[in-house]
């Protein structure tokens, strides 16, 4: 696997996420693991999972799948906090609310299953 990563001017390596999970919206490259450390920030948010979910002009819309650790938080105060602390194409489109992240038999996220929701 690929990862994708920078060194800032001291020489440290910072990983930013992995190639193959770049989410290609209308031509802007938006890297999921950064959507999802700012996410976290979100007061309400407990768990956080972004990829990309097939769009007919886009390509891919951003989709965040959020567990809450706040049952009264909205998709629209999660937008809000994102419009304040991303860039506009880095914020999701959708959010959905799980009651937890689904794993696989691996114990991974299972981003497919995601997808289908």
């Amino acid at each position: 696997m690929e990862d994708l990563g920078r060194l800032d001017e001291k020489g440290y390596l910072y990983l930013l996420g992995r190639k193959h999970g770049i989410i290609n919206t209308g031509g802007i490259k938006v890297i999921p693991e950064q959507v999802e450390t700012a996410l976290l920030q979100c007061p309400g948010v407990a768990q956080v999972v972004v990829g990309g979910i097939a769009d007919p002009i886009r390509g891919q819309k951003v989709c965040a799948w959020i567990v809450k650790n706040q049952s009264t938080l909205t998709a629209g105060e999660v937008l809000d906090f994102c419009h304040k602390k991303m860039r506009p194409h880095h914020c999701p489109q959708r959010v959905i609310f799980l009651d937890e992240i689904p794993l696989n038999s691996n114990g991974k996220i299972d981003r497919i299953g995601l997808t289908k929701r």
